[in-house]
């Protein structure tokens, strides 16, 4: 079915292919448009182009993995053989890091953001990308501290099927997931979606915030802001709420 359509398609969960990567990079930048971080991270066509590029290579080298652990699932619409939607267009992504994952993919989003290769990119404003990545890496220590999780780090659908429960389809499967190991999910989410996270039963922690660039300059400087926020499984849920009113 066609974006826009009055009538939603199915969806399916599934994992991705390293020929997925491509795509799934795609979405990242165009779901992320509307973000200003990204603009004073990243504000000219050049360093954008560079991002996706890294994206993608970052993306196929963790699905050539032999054993994927914590990592992307995608939301693609019923279509394939069967019914079951392995050929369907990709519309959205979620990417996480779970207790279990290789050492090399802890703290995956504030390693990427400080990575050499990452900040070298002609046109990226380097000051802006670690200046996140330590905000976040203190929020989450000050808030949560160093406890065992998943880190649900991006939740990204293309704009084109926005309304149709993707996103909220992805991260329901990290915490079913989460659920089974009997660990909360950690993450840092925009003003914009805290409502959404709120709605799958996460709660809010506490904020950071730092001043960057309104889109289109380079020093007319507004405030951004992330919030913190955790989900608990049923089996700590109860126990966190007596931790809370000690």
């Amino acid at each position: 079915m066609a974006p826009g359509s009055s009538s939603p398609p199915s969806l399916v969960i599934a994992r991705p292919q390293p020929a997925d990567a491509a795509r799934i990079a795609a979405i990242h930048l165009a779901a992320m448009d509307s973000n200003p971080l990204l603009h004073a991270q990243f504000p000219t066509p050049e360093s954008l182009a560079g991002l996706e590029r890294l994206l993608e290579a970052d993306t196929a080298t963790l699905l050539r993995r032999e054993a994927p652990d914590g990592g992307i699932l995608v939301a693609r619409e019923a279509g394939g053989q069967g019914g079951g939607g392995s050929d369907g267009a990709i519309v959205a992504f979620a990417r996480w890091e779970s207790p279990s994952s290789a050492p090399s993919d802890a703290g995956h989003r504030e390693k990427l953001e400080e990575d050499d290769e990452l900040q070298s990119l002609a046109g990226c404003r380097s000051e802006f990308l670690a200046g996140y990545a330590s905000r976040a890496k203190e929020a989450r220590e000050r808030y949560f501290g160093g406890r065992e999780c998943y880190s649900l780090t991006f939740v990204c659908t293309d704009p084109l099927y926005q309304g149709r429960g993707a996103g909220s389809l992805l991260t329901r499967r990290v915490l079913d997931m989460a659920a089974a190991e009997g660990v909360p999910v950690y993450l840092e989410s925009t003003e914009v979606a805290v409502k959404l996270y709120e709605r799958l039963g996460f709660r809010t922690l506490g904020g950071f915030e730092m001043r960057i660039p309104r889109r289109g300059t380079a020093n007319d400087m507004v405030v951004y802001r992330e919030t913190c926020m955790v989900w608990y499984p049923p089996s700590q849920e109860e126990e966190e709420e007596e931790e809370g009113q000690r």
